[in-house]
């Protein structure tokens, strides 16, 4: 049986994947810092998508704010991490 969400919960879990969404950004960010920094000392380093699919903490974040349809569950709240940031609107 189906129930309808708690406005305040449907409110936390928003806010909760807005969090989620900006700490993915901001990880793939110090990917990018951590990789400039070897290539400009002259190191080699792995291509930034590389690291991130490797990566098994990213993956699982990115995994939790993919829809449930597309990982073949039912439901979901569309694609949370392709959405725009607050701070992009």
């Amino acid at each position: 049986m189906m129930t309808t969400p708690n406005p305040d919960d449907a409110a936390r879990i928003a806010q909760l994947e807005g969090a989620l969404r900006k700490l993915c950004l901001g990880y793939v960010n110090l990917l990018e810092t951590g990789r400039d920094t070897i290539l400009f000392y002259g190191g080699k380093c792995d291509p930034v998508d590389v690291m991130e699919a490797a990566d098994p903490y990213l993956r699982e974040a990115r995994a939790a704010l993919t829809p449930a349809t597309t990982r073949g569950g039912a439901g979901g709240m569309g694609n949370l991490f392709n959405a725009p940031l607050e701070t992009e609107r």
